[in-house]
């Protein structure tokens, strides 16, 4: 009898690459422990271990797949979470806005690299939905779509050059509600 990690498992779909993501499915355990995997292109791959495997769902230190994150340290760029490296505790992400927006697989980021955006709940007198007006941005109207882990507002931009893009890390005293 084969056994598997027990981080993989027979039929976990699973992203390959150790710094990209390539959806896929383990079809089998080769004898030398190795895994092959059935990539959704329907190619087969053989010799891949935990190491450069990555879960397409779960949860690792407070961060799912799918979660929507900042990346400080790239100017509060954000992206998505599309896999977990259980096996190495790194996350492969879906840049969303900003340079790289739409690269998809970069690889490798630790959970200290993101701050995760909530898309519920308030932070003092805003919520969800208020549209507000900006005070750092000559009172430009800013719609609440969102608040971080570390109780910053994540905004969608109603007006001026950047209208409909998001941008986060706000401070709560930036906005004044707009009284409707």
């Amino acid at each position: 009898m084969l056994a598997c990690s027990p981080k993989i498992f027979l039929g976990q779909d699973s992203a390959g690459g150790d710094n990209e993501a390539y959806p896929g499915r383990i079809e089998a355990v080769q004898i030398n422990g190795g895994y092959l995997i059935k990539f959704d292109d329907g190619s087969l791959s053989g010799g891949w271990t935990d190491n450069n495997l990555s879960k397409i769902s779960g949860t690792l230190n407070g961060l799912s797949v799918g979660d929507w994150v900042l990346i400080p340290e790239h100017k509060y760029v954000y992206g998505r979470i599309d896999a977990i490296n259980s096996t190495n505790g790194t996350y492969i992400f879906t840049f969303l806005s900003g340079k790289l927006y739409g690269t998809q697989g970069a690889g490798g980021w630790e959970r200290s690299h993101f701050v995760k955006i909530f898309f519920s709940g308030k932070q003092g007198d805003l919520k969800k939905g208020d549209v507000v007006y900006n005070l750092k941005e000559n009172n430009r109207l800013d719609e609440v779509v969102g608040f971080d882990e570390n109780g910053k507002v994540f905004i969608k931009q109603l007006e001026g050059p950047s209208t409909g893009h998001f941008s986060g890390n706000w401070d709560p005293a930036n906005f004044a509600k707009k009284v409707l």
